[in-house]
């Protein structure tokens, strides 16, 4: 009898260990991230160097909200995928636009740009390879001012995240520059969470626009956020009963409980928000895994049109 109950807890112990390792070994050798596990997060390797974490409609109990967020994570020294920025004219969604190039595995959707009454007044700085798309047209006293205040920038062999406006973007070495707003975490440092700078206020007195409420609300919202490592792309759906979207500080402070990041930057969000993944079983029609909301449904069809992307390709 003693026996048999060894040889039980023994196969138990070894069971147990399996479990684990296979679990831990789902994560690239490399990876920075090691995600707390106080709520269920789904990891699912892509790729090779490409992992997805999900979280789907649960109940986050700080925000007193249902969550769904979805991230991407590319080591920034992958030798088989790499990060590029993808400029979208005409305008179409971003399952539309990813299909000019075979090699694209996955996108989000890019920054803010121009739109009804502002036609023509650029709110974003974007440069491509080298090649300058669009500068920042309003000034700091617009409506719009405030959406350029940090950008990502990056090459084949660095990638960072800073602050500035259309001058020092101009004088920034990188070739790829994507504008947005606000910054989240610099230095490592929650800035996100202090963006709003009078939180008890009536936000929704304000115009829709203004910053404040802007950032001060729960919307949909798209970002993108460097760790040691790792680059990410972040969603988080919203508007619907399963997914109530985050505020610039509520998505800060998220960021930081689960990922050892250095620096984020809020981009284009609301109805824009979008995430593709390129043949997932969770989509299997046109690759959206995420919920975006344009359409006040809970599916996958609810895309906008876009103006640009940051994807995901194979270095050919």
């Amino acid at each position: 009898m003693y026996r048999y109950q060894l040889k039980k807890q023994v196969l138990g112990l070894i069971c147990f260990s399996f479990a684990f390792v296979s679990c831990k070994s789902v994560l690239p050798k490399e990876s920075s991230i090691l995600l707390q596990h106080d709520m269920p997060w789904k990891q699912e390797r892509l790729a090779d160097d490409l992992m997805l974490y999900r979280l789907v409609g649960q109940y986050y109990e700080p925000y007193e909200a249902y969550q769904t967020v979805h991230v991407l994570a590319l080591p920034k020294k992958s030798k088989s995928l790499q990060l590029e920025l993808l400029d979208i004219r005409p305008e179409d969604s971003l399952s539309q636009a990813v299909t000019v190039d075979p090699s694209i595995v996955a996108a989000i959707n890019g920054t803010y740009f121009e739109k009804g009454l502002t036609k023509g007044n650029s709110t974003a700085y974007l440069k491509i390879n080298q090649v300058l798309i669009d500068s920042v047209e309003v000034d700091k006293h617009h409506q719009f001012g405030w959406k350029h205040e940090g950008a990502l920038a990056f090459t084949k062999d660095q990638m960072r995240i800073l602050r500035g406006d259309n001058q020092i973007y101009a004088k920034a070495k990188e070739e790829n520059i994507m504008s947005g707003a606000p910054i989240l975490i610099e230095a490592g440092k929650p800035v996100g969470a202090y963006f709003v700078k009078t939180p008890h206020r009536d936000l929704a007195q304000l115009h829709y626009e203004n910053p404040e409420r802007h950032q001060g609300v729960r919307h949909p919202r798209t970002a993108v956020a460097l760790t040691e490592k790792e680059v990410l792309l972040i969603t988080v759906d919203g508007r619907s009963t399963r997914a109530e979207g985050m505020s610039a500080k509520e998505l800060t402070e998220f960021i930081q409980k689960y990922f050892p990041v250095q620096e984020a930057l809020n981009i284009d969000g609301g109805g824009s928000t979008t995430m593709w993944i390129s043949n997932h079983t969770a989509t299997p029609v046109h690759g959206v895994i995420n919920y975006p909301s344009d359409n006040r449904k809970q599916d996958h069809f609810g895309q906008r049109q876009l103006r640009n992307a940051i994807v995901i390709k194979k270095i050919r």
